[in-house]
């Protein structure tokens, strides 16, 4: 096997060998001192093909943690999403692991932080084991931020509710379908609801106490008494 050209790039550079081009990283290529005429055996053109995707799959993963935080699982899928070897992105995962880039705890601790004024605290673990944190480090993360769950379903529906008839029971049921969504449960939703005249004031509407109900998993019935 030749080396019959190269064609060199800022980072990526091609390589042709029996005419056939393969693209490798200019730093591999100039750590084993290729040039155009030089034999290569199939053990080092697949030692420059492999070493190339190992260096792309960590400056990937440094660019995608550049813009914001991300688990151990996530980018794991996102690196073979990309096409790179499973060997290239085992090999990246444990180096970041090993660096400190990746780590689960501090991902859970900048989720919950970020998520636990505008979330219920199911919809924040759920999240979260989704993208493969262990439950031991999302029940510490979630410990740790001492959240007031139903203070926040309370601060959720004022911010929803500002400027809208709490009277209209077509309001209430989009502002329950809405605090579901966003993970609070049922007991909450039915504590923060008759506090919504209080806090928002008499011309906004009477309190109501409204009696909420889920049926089949699905269908949100309301019935209001004015006080």
């Amino acid at each position: 096997m030749l080396i019959q050209k190269i064609k060199s790039g800022v980072r990526i550079s091609t390589i042709r060998v029996d005419n056939k081009d393969y693209k490798v990283t200019q730093t591999v290529l100039t750590a084993k001192g290729c040039a155009v005429g030089d034999k290569i055996t199939p053990d080092e053109l697949e030692y420059l093909i492999n070493e190339s995707d190992r260096e792309n799959a960590w400056e990937s993963l440094l660019a995608l943690l550049s813009r914001a935080p991300h688990t151990i699982q996530d980018c794991r899928d996102i690196l073979r999403d990309k096409g790179y070897r499973y060997t290239s992105v085992r090999h990246v995962i444990d180096k970041g692991i090993k660096m400190g880039v990746l780590n689960d705890k501090k991902f859970a601790e900048f989720h919950v932080l970020s998520n636990c004024e505008i979330k219920g605290v199911g919809l924040i673990k759920s999240e979260m084991k989704a993208k493969g944190v262990s439950d031991e480090i999302i029940d510490e993360a979630i410990e740790n931020a001492d959240i007031n769950e139903p203070n926040v379903c309370i601060e959720v529906t004022m911010r929803f509710m500002k400027g809208k008839n709490i009277a209209d029971p077509r309001t209430k049921e989009r502002l329950v379908k809405f605090l579901i969504g966003r993970g609070f449960s049922i007991d909450n939703i039915k504590n923060a609801m008759p506090l919504i005249g209080h806090y928002i004031g008499k011309d906004e509407g009477p309190a109501v106490d409204p009696s909420i109900e889920i049926i089949e998993g699905e269908e949100i019935r309301i019935t209001s008494t004015e006080e």
